[in-house]
């Protein structure tokens, strides 16, 4: 009579995700070769900065550039959303110049303080993660990207902000309102159905 053991399930397991992780791997470098990964990177590059510099000359400082219009348009809260989003990448290029220059606009200038009902998804993931995120790159030098005389400017916006969302989640369940107002909370009015919300439900 044979007896289960789980840690054997897991080790088979294991060993099945490593091979196949492996294959792939070495599928897809089978599949590119060094000069189409260059040109792959350079035109991801590329795309990017298209992208960033019409923003930063068309938009900035709203949230986000109308592409046939060129035209900014706050969409979200009014602070600037397209510049949080593009902290990360940034700093994955390693334009320390534009990362550290857009971290000081964002400390000196960004406020939370302000009469907008925001998606607590959206700011949740887009915002507050985007501060988080670059304020641990900023911080820390095997980054590579730390900035001297950065105070952790950041982090204190991103507290502050996730403060303001907290009434959002005060439901029974603990399942957030879909909104909230970042100066007076949740509105009276709120729907209760946006408890039921969860984005793979679209």
């Amino acid at each position: 009579m044979t007896t289960s053991n789980p840690s054997l399930h897991f080790l088979f397991f294991f060993s099945l995700l490593f091979s196949n992780s492996l294959f792939l791997r070495k599928a897809l470098a089978d599949g590119v070769t060094s000069l189409e990964a260059k040109q792959l990177r350079d035109e991801v590059r590329e795309m990017f900065y298209h992208a960033f510099d019409g923003y930063m000359n068309h938009a900035f400082p709203r949230d986000e550039l109308r592409p046939l219009s060129c035209e900014g348009e706050d969409t979200l809260g009014g602070y600037a959303l397209t510049l949080i989003d593009s902290l990360d990448t940034l700093a994955l290029l390693g334009d320390r110049e534009r990362f550290a220059s857009s971290v000081e606009w964002i400390g000196k200038n960004l406020r939370f303080d302000i009469n907008k009902t925001v998606s607590v998804f959206e700011t949740s993931i887009r915002v507050l993660g985007g501060l988080l995120s670059a304020h641990l790159i900023a911080s820390d030098y095997a980054t590579g990207m730390k900035i001297p005389s950065y105070d952790n400017q950041l982090l204190s916006l991103a507290e502050d902000l996730a403060r303001r969302l907290l009434p959002a989640f005060d439901t029974p369940t603990g399942i957030p309102f879909g909104s909230v107002n970042l100066l007076h909370g949740v509105d009276e009015h709120e729907s209760k159905a946006k408890l039921l919300y969860s984005p793979s439900n679209k």
